[in-house]
């Protein structure tokens, strides 16, 4: 079973693999890790992340089927991590076995208790140049259940590449020609969420032109993976982001008018799209996919600033092909055959007008390919496209080459393209062939061995730049410069180094920042240079399309995190989040924690799991991630999935090493609600999160919080008597109270009154489950929140001696499922007079008479007194 939680707007998570009742889980995460093209005679092709879920699991087996057009024999062989992400001498053999039929069988023995990581190697004896290659994990034989995730998958060419560009889903074949690189993190969304869709993040776009027109497409996240393969990453900046409401005014322009919010509202009226009804150009119609409206006009206000105020915007939002699939990713590649935005579908993109006589629509999901089509242009018409056929298209991970027969297209000499990708919720990024052109490397990915530009900055004032040194000694930069080629080949100076020095790698210096002189790199792009005396230690071509807030980058390798280095603009990117005298953004891990829990509410002697993601979203490796998490008063710790590292009270802790790059990670904690909590209080379970990067630098941790209501029963009991003092043969009725005044029932509640032996009992309401001697005891079940009382007669009996009796009751009760919680006793004194008590007060009232009698007497014989005073007792 698969678990997805959505919401109402169409976003999809899935939970981390499928399970089964009573099974742990091993999800397998797998990416090919070979270069395009593979020469010799080994390579190792894929890396397999093992991460177990609900408990620990035996391996025994993993099964390997091989893909591409290769037949040529080949074996694979497997080798556990040690533990330090790296493929390395140090990393253990397991087995081996040759492909037969296309499909390998290898012999495992591995009790995964963590994460853990294969390296998967292939072997040939011999191969035939340009064919294709690729491995994928078929299957995983384990003692519990395994979940294969989507792979990261790609072919690669056999030997060498074919002369010209082929669509077969290898792409070592646009190695040395140019693209186009797009900002990432550009994605336009329309819910202006702090998070993007990466699978449309487009990254490199490219076009070739020969007896076929071919397209080539790389985004940052998975390439058609739609709702099946979520890719989600937060912005670091909202640069590139031109024009979020589409109506051909930049942001930047917008953002300081008097309402900034003017950049999210298509036909300014001053009600941001998100609040029209799905009618933002407020023309009475709804707009696609939920309405006819395929085409929003506005004009843009006379106080807008020149050149926008008064403009006319059209703007054409329906699709190529008149079908909407939901959890759709599509790429689309429009073309202007003529150069000319007099002809075909009038755009604007990048503040450049197209006229779109052709377009390319590939849409998919999953990582699979639903349909490939050409359209042509077609005014007039309700959707202004009309279909000529298929073309072919194929993919990896996170590339797609698709093309058709060039001569149907008639392209101009001075034709243009412009390609999209876009969800079904039109989410959506643009990338232009001809901007920022680099060239595809033409090697496998390398690392830097020598002092490299790292970071260029040529907008705005103050400009810099930054080297690093990747080597294991300090750099003495003196009489070393910096230049850049004019566009006649000749150098100019920009900076001359003195006496700086950069560090050793990984000593805190390895990254040296130069403030240069103001307007010392133009801002329309050109070639930097790294000079000692007459070598050029380093160069690259810089952009001109670089913006302020934007810096050309060097991408640092996702496990080592050292800068990689193929000599070549592909080893840079454009940064919108600058790091001047620190790494580079990317490749670098994000983790953020969240926190689970299955219940709301809970009540004594419920078993609670919490689930505590540390997902890590990003390209990078985190080096180590640590993972605290305080119980609240009302839970004790059961266990864990992962046994932790350390205890401190309420506080639990695990150290976790060596997350890889696009991995779901997870831990559980099992706790038991106990009885310490008061009646519906908030059971706060805070969990805190630390991570450093490849080069154990700290990135910005994160927190979040699981918490549930507490609801129990609240049950002390309470005794009185309905007289103070008793006689023998008197009756005497006590009154039991045991009050819920909790807001749950109580699963049991057990009560034992002990009647003492100068008491006999006479009867109660309700009368007693059992007895024993002079013992009484009642039970009740499901007691609800309310009043609750016993009365219990008994007679005083007429042996009764002492000066009191003492009457005591105890309680003990349970939650609805059984747990214990605290008990409580009273008593209630009644007093017994001793007999000579009684006689005392009897005799008092005669001993009064008598006393009085002897006084009469004894004033009789004094004889008389005046009449006028009275004799004593004469009344």
């Amino acid at each position: 079973m698969l678990v997805y939680a959505a919401d109402n707007a169409g976003r999809r998570d899935a939970g981390d693999g499928s399970v089964r009742p009573n099974l742990p889980t091993i999800v397998v995460q797998q990416t090919t890790v070979a270069p395009d093209l593979v020469s010799g005679g080994s390579a190792l092709f894929l890396r397999a992340a093992l991460v177990p879920l609900g408990g620990s699991s035996r391996v025994d087996q993993v099964n390997v089927t091989r893909l591409g057009t290769s037949t040529d024999p080949a074996s694979v062989s497997v080798y556990l991590d040690e533990g330090n992400g790296a493929w390395d001498s140090a990393d253990r053999f397991l087995g081996a076995d040759a492909f037969v039929g296309g499909r390998a069988t290898l012999s495992v023995d591995l009790t995964i208790t963590g994460p853990s990581v294969l390296w998967l190697i292939a072997q040939w004896a011999s191969m035939t140049p340009t064919s294709t290659f690729g491995m994928s994990i078929a299957g995983v034989r384990a003692s519990g259940f395994a979940a294969l995730e989507p792979p990261d998958f790609s072919l690669a060419y056999l030997v060498a590449r074919p002369s010209g560009v082929i669509v077969d889903g290898a792409f070592g074949d646009w190695f040395g020609r140019t693209y186009g690189m797009d900002v990432l993190g550009d994605v336009v969304s329309s819910s202006r969420s702090p998070s993007y869709n990466a699978n449309v993040d487009l990254d490199a776009v490219a076009v070739d032109v020969g007896a076929n027109f071919t397209g080539y497409v790389r985004v940052d996240g998975r390439i058609l993976g739609g709702e099946d393969i979520p890719t989600s990453r937060l912005r670091t900046s909202s640069v590139g982001i031109l024009d979020s409401d589409g109506d051909s005014v930049p942001d930047s322009v917008e953002i300081i008018l008097t309402n900034p919010d003017l950049r999210f509202d298509f036909d300014n009226n001053n009600r941001t799209d998100a609040l029209e009804g799905g009618d933002v150009d407020g023309d009475g119609l709804a707009d696609f996919p939920d309405g006819p409206d395929v085409w929003l006009n506005t004009t843009i206000p006379a106080w807008y600033p020149v050149p926008y105020a008064g403009l006319n915007v059209s703007r054409y939002i329906g699709p190529i092909a008149p079908i909407v699939q939901e959890g759709v990713d599509t790429v689309y590649a429009y073309i202007d055959a003529d150069n000319s935005s007099a002809t075909g579908l009038s755009s604007k993109v990048d503040g450049r007008w197209y006229g779109f006589e052709y377009g390319f629509a590939i849409l998919g999901r999953n990582g699979v390919i639903r349909s490939s089509e050409v359209y042509a242009f077609a005014p007039g018409r309700a959707v202004p496209w009309q279909p000529l056929g298929s073309i072919e298209a194929r993919l990896d991970a996170h590339r797609l080459e698709f093309g058709m027969n060039a001569t149907a297209l008639n392209l101009s000499s001075g034709y243009r393209t412009v390609f999209f990708a876009s969800d079904w919720r039109f989410d959506h990024d643009a990338a232009l062939p001809d901007s920022a052109v680099a060239t595809f490397a033409v090697a496998a990915q390398a690392i830097a061995t020598n002092v490299v530009i790292n970071e260029v900055s040529p907008r705005p004032n103050p400009e810099w730049v930054e080297l690093a040194n990747p080597t294991a000694s300090p750099v003495s930069l003196a009489g070393w410069s910096l230049v850049f080629v004019r566009p006649n080949g000749r150098e100019a100076l920009v900076y001359t180094f003195t006496t700086e020095v950069v560090g050793a790698w990984g000593s805190g210096a390895e990254y040296l920042r130069v403030i240069l002189p103001d307007g010392s790199l133009p801002n329309r792009g050109r070639t930097l240079r790294l000079r000692n005396g007459g070598s050029i230690i380093d160069e690259t071509a810089y952009p001109a399309n670089a913006r302020a807030a934007q810096t050309w980058s060097r991408f640092k390798d996702p496990m080592t995190g050292i800068p990689v280095d193929n000599d070549n603009s592909a080893d840079f990117y454009l940064s919108t989040a600058p790091s001047p005298g620190a790494p580079n953004d990317r490749h670098r891990p994000s983790i953020v924690v969240a926190k689970t829990i299955p219940a709301s509410v809970a009540t004594p002697g419920d078993v609670l799991t919490y689930t505590v993601y540390f997902n890590n979203t990003n390209t990078g490796l985190a080096r180590t991630v640590w993972i605290n998490d305080t119980l609240p008063a009302g839970v004790s710790f059961l266990t864990s999935s992962v046994a932790p590292s350390t205890v401190a009270g309420a506080t639990y802790g695990w150290v976790f090493t060596n997350v890889l790059p696009s991995s779901s990670n997870s831990l559980t904690i099992s706790v038991l609600v106990n009885g310490n909590g008061a009646d519906l209080s908030q059971q706060a379970n805070q969990v805190s999160l630390d991570y450093v990067d490849q080069l154990n630098r700290r990135l910005l941790g994160s927190r979040a919080w699981a918490n549930f209501t507490l609801v129990r029963p609240v049950i002390q009991i309470a005794k009185i008597a309905n007289r103070t003092n008793a006689v023998a043969g008197d009756s005497i009725t006590f009154t039991i109270f045991y009050n819920n005044t909790g807001s749950a029932p109580a699963g049991t509640v057990t009560i034992k009154d002990v009647l003492p032996a100068e008491l006999t009992y006479a009867g109660s309401s309700p009368s007693p489950t059992w007895t024993d001697g002079r013992n009484f005891y009642w039970n009740f079940t499901n007691v609800a929140p309310g009043d609750h009382a016993i009365t219990l007669t008994a007679v005083v009996a007429a042996t009764a001696t002492g000066a009191q009796l003492v009457n005591w009751a105890f309680l003990n009760y349970t939650s609805a499922n059984g747990y214990v919680l605290a008990s409580s006793s009273a008593s209630s004194t009644v007093a017994i007079p001793e007999f000579q008590d009684f006689v005392v007060v009897l005799a008092v009232p005669l001993v009064v008479l008598l006393l009085r009698h002897r006084v009469r007497l004894q004033r009789r014989k004094e004889g008389a007194v005046a009449d006028s005073v009275p004799r004593i007792g004469d009344r």
